[in-house]
């Protein structure tokens, strides 16, 4: 389990190098001063860092969950794609989010517009 998290620690950082930044309004029943930190232990990029060790390169990161993917989530992967050189495919309760080469399937003014929506 330490391997996870410390990949965890690894992905954090060089998404960040890349210029990804924490988008601390989907932290809910989070401490302002937690939120950041609770971002990082949302189930899909627990499975993430944990299909970086598990799964062989070259080989997509397939992710399944049974609720939506939230907004940080979604930049998470979107800058992990491009840091990691992996294709990741995100299965949430409505839709395939399909990411590679640090984008996304749909374009990211689609993906503005459908969380302003959810907002």
């Amino acid at each position: 389990m330490d391997e996870i998290y410390e990949m965890l620690e690894k992905v954090e950082e060089l998404v960040k190098d890349k210029g990804y930044v924490p988008q601390k309004q989907y932290a809910v029943n989070s401490a302002d001063e937690y939120k950041e930190q609770s971002l990082w232990y949302h189930s899909e990029k627990i499975a993430f860092a944990f299909g970086l060790l598990a799964v062989p390169a070259g080989v997509p990161i397939r992710i399944k969950k049974n609720l939506r993917t939230c907004g940080d989530c979604h930049m998470v992967m979107k800058f992990a794609s491009e840091v990691f050189k992996r294709e990741i495919i995100v299965r949430d309760i409505n839709r395939f989010h399909h990411f590679r080469n640090g984008r996304q399937g749909a374009s990211d003014s689609d993906l503005h517009k459908l969380l302003e929506h959810a907002l």
